[in-house]
C-alpha cells in the first residue's frame, strides 16, 4: 500500500465516515438524484434513482459484463446485477467494505451475478478488452493521478464498450475566496479526494480525452442532487457551528463537507457531472 491508498482507507476506517455511511447513506456512497429538482421524494428513493441514472447511461441489459470501479460496499453492484440481471465486478482498495458487500451478496443470492476484489483501480490486472461497460460513482477523485486511471478503464474496456462517470468538477480556484479555498483544502485532503483540486471544469473533459475515450454527453446534474446535499448540511450544520468556533474542521471532515461544499454547490464553485463516453 502506498501513501495516498492509506490516506483512503484511513477515511473511510473512520468513526465518522463509518457512522455516516451506515446510518445516513444506507451503505451507499453517493448522492441522490431527484428528478423534480425539489425533495419530493425520500432520500433513499432519490439514491435508488441515482443507481437507475447509471444503469440508463450505460443502457445496461443482462448479458452485460460491467465493473463497478470503486464499488465500496458493493451496494450499487448488487442493485444493478439484481434488478438488470447483468454481471458485475466491483472492485476497491478497502477491505472492509468489500467484506461487507461480500456479505450482503450472499445474503441477496447474487453468488454467481456480483464478485469483489480487493484490488487499485489504476492497475487491475485485468486482460485488456475484458468489460462490456465500465462506472465510476463518485470515487475518481481518490485517484492520486486521474489520466492513470482512465488510461487502465480505456485498457480493460472492450472496444465500442461504454463508460460513465459520475462524478464532481471545479471552478478555476481564483473563483474560491480565501476561507472557501482553505475549506477545499481540508476536505480534499482529510477525505482524500486527492484529484478534486486538479479536476477543473474545462479540464476534467479533457482528461477523459487524453486517455483515449470518445465523449458521448456531459451533463451538470447539480440541480437534480443538490436537494440530497441539501439533506446532508442539516444534518451537519448545528455541530458544525460548535466544529467551527473550536477550529476542528479537519477531525470532522464529513461535517465540514455537509456544510462547506453545500455552500459551494450553491455558489457553482464544484457542479455534479454524468459524463458518458466510449471506446
Amino acid at each position: 500500500m502506498n501513501q495516498n491508498q492509506w490516506k483512503i482507507i484511513n477515511y473511510y476506517k473512520s468513526l465518522e465516515s463509518r457512522l455516516g455511511y451506515t446510518f445516513l447513506t444506507w451503505d451507499t456512497k453517493h448522492f441522490g438524484y431527484y428528478p423534480s429538482k425539489r425533495r419530493d421524494i425520500s432520500e433513499k428513493k432519490a439514491q435508488i434513482l441515482m443507481m437507475d441514472l447509471v444503469a440508463q447511461k450505460l443502457e445496461l441489459k443482462n448479458k452485460d459484463f460491467v465493473l463497478d470501479a470503486g464499488c465500496g460496499r458493493g451496494t450499487t453492484s448488487l442493485y444493478l446485477a439484481q434488478k438488470y440481471g447483468c454481471k458485475i465486478i466491483g472492485i476497491d482498495i478497502v477491505k472492509f467494505e468489500l467484506d461487507i458487500g461480500e456479505r450482503k451478496k450472499n445474503q441477496l443470492n447474487l453468488i454467481d451475478k456480483v464478485n469483489f476484489y480487493l484490488k487499485d483501480y489504476s492497475d487491475t490486472k485485468f486482460p485488456n478488452n475484458y468489460f462490456d461497460k465500465i462506472f465510476t460513482l463518485e470515487t475518481l477523485v481518490h485517484s492520486p493521478n486521474i489520466v492513470k486511471t482512465l488510461k487502465e478503464f480505456y485498457r480493460i474496456l472492450k472496444p465500442d464498450g461504454k463508460f460513465v462517470l459520475f462524478e464532481y468538477s471545479i471552478s478555476s480556484l481564483d473563483k474560491f475566496d480565501h476561507w472557501e479555498r482553505k475549506m477545499l483544502n481540508i476536505i480534499n485532503e482529510g477525505s482524500a479526494m486527492i484529484s478534486l483540486g486538479k479536476m477543473f471544469h474545462n479540464k476534467f473533459p479533457l482528461f477523459i480525452k487524453q486517455a483515449g475515450f470518445k465523449i458521448i454527453s456531459d451533463e451538470d446534474i447539480t440541480e437534480h442532487m443538490i436537494p440530497s446535499a441539501y439533506r446532508f448540511n442539516n444534518f451537519a450544520k448545528i455541530p458544525y457551528i460548535i466544529i467551527k468556533l473550536l477550529n476542528l474542521q479537519k477531525y470532522f471532515i464529513n461535517t465540514t463537507a455537509g456544510v462547506e461544499f453545500y455552500k459551494m454547490l450553491k455558489k457553482k464553485l464544484g457542479i455534479y457531472r454524468v459524463i458518458l463516453a466510449n471506446k
